[in-house]
C-alpha cells in the first residue's frame, strides 16, 4: 500500500518539476487546460457571434465612431471553400456564413442607429478588398459572387 503512494508522489513531483522549469511543457499544459475548459463550457451557452459582432459595432458607433471599414481579402480560404461543392459539404457552417455575408451586411446597415447616422452624414461605412499579393486596398464592388449560392 505504501509503495503505490510513494510512486504516485514521485510521479507528481516529477510532473511539477517539468512544468515548473519547462516553458514548452507549460505552453502544452496551458493549451490542454484551455481546450478542456472550452469543451466543458461550450454547450452551456449558444453563441451567436454574427449578431454579437453587429451589436459591438453598433455600440462603437453609438460611442462616437465615425468610420467603419468592412474588409475581405483576395486569398480567402472560406470564399474558396464556398465555391467548391466538396468543401461546401465539409464546412457547412463556414460556407453558410460566407453565403449570408451580403445579407448580414445589408441587415447591419439597416439597423436604425446605423442607418440614421449614415443618412445624417455622421457615419461612413466602406467595404474594402485587400489584395493579398500586394497588400493594396480597393473599394469592394458588389458582384453576383457576393450573393448567396
Amino acid at each position: 500500500m505504501r509503495r503505490p503512494l510513494l510512486l504516485a508522489g514521485a510521479l507528481g513531483l516529477a510532473a511539477f518539476a517539468v512544468l515548473a522549469f519547462s516553458p514548452r511543457a507549460q505552453f502544452l499544459a496551458g493549451g490542454v487546460m484551455a481546450n478542456a475548459a472550452y469543451r466543458l463550457q461550450d454547450h452551456l451557452v449558444d453563441y451567436d457571434f454574427e449578431h454579437h459582432q453587429e451589436e459591438m459595432l453598433e455600440l462603437a458607433v453609438a460611442n462616437g465612431v465615425k468610420v467603419l471599414i468592412l474588409t475581405r481579402h483576395t486569398d480567402c480560404a472560406a470564399e474558396k471553400a464556398a465555391k467548391n461543392p466538396e468543401l461546401r459539404a465539409k464546412y457547412p457552417a463556414m460556407v453558410a456564413a460566407v453565403d449570408e455575408r451580403h445579407q448580414r451586411t445589408a441587415e447591419f446597415l439597416a439597423r436604425p442607429v446605423i442607418a440614421e447616422r449614415i443618412k445624417a452624414g455622421e457615419l461612413l461605412v466602406k467595404q474594402l478588398d485587400i489584395d493579398t499579393a500586394t497588400e493594396h486596398l480597393a473599394e469592394h464592388v458588389v458582384s453576383p459572387a457576393d450573393q448567396p449560392h
